[in-house]
């Protein structure tokens, strides 16, 4: 399940030769994206580069100034990416379908949602440390010792999964393209990462008063 917060680019397969509808939307805001599947894979490996980083939020820094920092760590791949898209577009005879300027349009697109998503994620740390310092300072909270054990086994989950699983995927990084096989194993760890850390989110709710929800903001999280 994708929360409202939790803001997502949302691909929608199609039909050769039709186009790709990708939206992302947040309470606030939804964004529509539109191109042609033939160039569905350049757009793809773009954005899965995009969120292949590795983000540590605490001591003043945040997710929306790292993800920008992706789009630096990406660019050699977008030209070529972008390049390659509008390649394919002209060996098929297909520039009516999205001219040089709209593909631009569509990798500069792809920018704005991976930022917005880091704003979002900042958003929604700040406000669940914003409700625990409110709900500490109104009442003396006791803690629930099962809470916290639970908050303390997802904590630990999560970093032996990165830890184990984090290096196998350091060879994919260095590639210049990913395959399906690469995209998918990308996809798989950013996924049980994020998963991890949104259930350490929600239990953490649960027991506010508990000084692991302060440590848990130093703590290295995934990409989402």
């Amino acid at each position: 399940m994708i929360l409202a917060t939790a803001a997502s680019l949302l691909l929608v397969s199609s039909q050769a030769g039709e186009a790709v509808t990708a939206e992302y939307a947040e309470d606030s805001e939804t964004w529509a994206l539109e191109y042609p599947s033939l160039i569905g894979a350049f757009v793809d490996d773009y954005y899965s580069c995009l969120k292949s980083g590795n983000y540590i939020v605490g001591d003043g820094r945040g997710f929306a100034d790292q993800y920008r920092g992706d789009i630096q760590r990406c660019a050699k791949q977008a030209v070529k990416l972008e390049q390659g898209a509008n390649d394919r577009l002209s060996e098929r005879g297909s520039t009516d379908e999205a001219s040089p300027e709209q593909v631009a349009e569509i990798f500069e697109t792809i920018r704005r949602i991976h930022v917005a998503r880091g704003s979002d994620l900042d958003a929604l740390i700040a406000a669940g440390l914003s409700n625990h310092r409110r709900y500490r300072e109104e009442q003396e909270t006791t803690v629930d010792a099962a809470c916290v054990a639970r908050v303390t086994e997802l904590r630990n989950q999560r970093e032996d999964f990165a830890a184990t699983e984090g290096p196998k995927l350091e060879h994919i990084h260095d590639k210049d393209e990913y395959s399906d096989e690469d995209r998918l194993a990308l996809m798989n760890y950013s996924t049980e990462l994020l998963r991890l850390t949104r259930m350490m989110q929600f239990e953490m709710r649960r027991c506010p008063g508990s000084e692991i929800a302060d440590n848990t903001a130093q703590d290295q999280v995934p990409n989402s």
